[in-house]
């Protein structure tokens, strides 16, 4: 009887809890054509391709592209800094060998004396086609209208004598976030530089920008979220928010954040009432060190990591799809101890996982061979799993109960 209204509670808990569970997939050199497994930043395209860089110094390509299916691979000849896109969809980048490139549809080649470091980052694409870069080396922002170059340092504009870590336009001007001097409104009437000392700015250190979809420009400082609205700035503290590379806004209008701190980065979460961290702990993601994070037209969330490949995350799946019995299948299930899974109409080899309903990982191994494998769960406790069997051109998914 106690077996049976642990299982009925379990089944219970499973339905309301797995509209919650993010689906992943990770993309690395072992199961897919990707050169490298540290992407750098990355950038949708006008055909919704993924596009990412690589600054790996060695040879080989550091430029990437993802219809979905395939992996495209680019340009040996030097490192891809940061990616952007126009409004048209056309992907604007720097190289290592100070060019400015454009591809929609065939690669563009542009140089100037301007681009004068192997480190021109970031870069932002505004709605009117001017490309601006930030300069490491001298602090410098550049400005390519598409035929003429115009630089912007502290000698002869408002920009500070600072590195520039984040941009994005907001209500017609650019706005850039500094290492340690503020804010920045660079717009045709009005320039000015926000910080602490004549705002309510909590730092002065903006590590990512975004113009949201409600008439707001977001930004993150050193433990906080927040937004200007145009007269005044609105924050969300958060201790262990330490560093972030990129805020994006789903179609929700959940934020969703990549902090690449080494103990307490991750992916954030935001909706304004709650918050949840998406980490190596408690995710099937194998590292907290992100450098990138973007979100497609389905609000799949694609996460670049350092040192571990590409990472998807479909944060709204209403259920889990589940394959059907003529695919595989496990017995018995529930199951208490042992579970023995049919490949019989499968080819191995597979790998398979076990995890829990918050997508971390319980239990991995290989099937190389057709037909009955045993393996055993008497680890795991009474709960609700999912087993995924997957090789490079096929994963399958099915529910698993343990009870006790």
């Amino acid at each position: 009887m106690k077996t049976i209204l642990s299982l009925l509670f379990l089944i219970i808990w499973y339905v309301s809890v797995v509209a919650q569970t993010p689906q992943w997939k990770i993309y690395n050199t072992s199961n897919s054509k990707i050169p490298w497994n540290k992407f750098k930043s990355m950038v949708f395209d006008k055909n919704g391709d993924l596009w990412g860089a690589y600054d790996n110094s060695s040879s080989g390509p550091h430029l990437t592209r993802f219809d979905g299916d395939t992996f495209y691979n680019y340009i040996n000849s030097g490192w891809v800094n940061y990616l952007a896109a126009d409004k048209s969809g056309d992907i604007w980048f720097t190289t290592s060998n100070m060019e400015l490139q454009k591809y929609g549809g065939n690669f563009v080649i542009y140089t100037h004396s301007l681009l004068s470091s192997p480190w021109m980052e970031p870069v932002y694409v505004d709605p009117a086609y001017n490309v601006w870069i930030g300069n490491r080396n001298n602090n410098s922002i550049v400005k390519f209208t598409g035929s003429d170059w115009t630089e912007y340092k502290s000698t002869n504009s408002i920009i500070p004598q600072s590195g520039i870590l984040s941009m994005t336009s907001y209500k017609g001007d650019m706005w850039f976030g500094t290492t340690d001097s503020g804010l920045v409104k660079f717009g045709s009437l009005e320039k000015k530089v926000f910080k602490t000392t004549n705002s309510t700015l909590p730092s002065n250190r903006i590590l990512a920008l975004l113009e949201g979809k409600d008439d707001t420009l977001w930004f993150v400082c050193p433990g906080f979220l927040g937004y200007y609205d145009g007269s005044k700035f609105t924050t969300f503290a958060n201790s262990n928010l330490k560093s972030a590379n990129s805020l994006q806004m789903d179609s929700k209008g959940i934020m969703w954040i990549s902090n690449p701190d080494f103990t307490s980065g991750g992916v954030y979460k935001y909706d304004r009432t709650s918050r949840t961290v998406y980490n190596k702990s408690n995710s099937v993601l194998p590292t907290n060190q992100l450098l990138d994070l973007k979100v497609d037209s389905k609000n799949n969330i694609w996460i670049a990591t350092w040192g571990f490949g590409l990472v998807r995350m479909s944060p709204y799946a209403s259920s889990v799809k589940e394959t059907a019995d003529l695919n595989f299948s496990i017995r018995p299930n529930p199951a208490n101890k042992f579970i023995l899974i049919n490949t019989e109409n499968l080819n191995p080899p597979y790998s398979y996982t076990i995890y829990d309903v918050h997508g971390k990982i319980k239990m991995q191994g290989k099937i190389v061979e057709k037909g009955m494998f045993q393996t055993d769960i008497s680890e795991l406790k009474a709960d609700i799993y999912f087993l995924r069997l997957e090789n490079e051109n096929n994963s399958f998914v099915k529910k698993l109960i343990k009870i006790e």
